[in-house]
């Protein structure tokens, strides 16, 4: 998006130059306006990555102990419930109403 490839519906770098060689300076301004936030943004996320990355190597972590964290806690919270004990049909995925765990009859997840 910040690039701003042409023909992709974005403001970027290379759509603001041609806004300006066109000469559409209000387009040419916001499309400015735009690559500046993305490339912002983007540093900011780097920053972010490199951050957390330092922090987490600095307290002693692997990324072994990541992965089975995460395993873990999914299995706590119920997400992967049906996985591995027989799907949707299972004793175990289905509640005191009768109802699946994702809260219909035919045990589809809805959004």
């Amino acid at each position: 998006m910040g690039l701003g490839i042409p023909a992709t519906g974005s403001a970027g770098l290379i759509n603001t130059i041609s806004m300006f060689a066109k000469q559409n300076i209000l387009a040419g301004i916001f499309g400015l306006i735009d690559t500046a936030l993305w490339f912002i943004q983007g540093t900011l996320a780097l920053w972010l990555w490199k951050s957390v990355y330092a922090h987490y190597k600095g307290m002693g972590h692997s990324w072994e102990d990541a992965r089975r964290e995460a395993v873990g806690g999914a299995m706590m919270s119920g997400v992967m419930g049906g996985i591995g004990s027989g799907g949707g049909n299972s004793k175990g995925n289905v509640n005191s109403r009768g109802y699946h765990r994702s809260g219909r009859e035919d045990g589809m997840f809805h959004v």
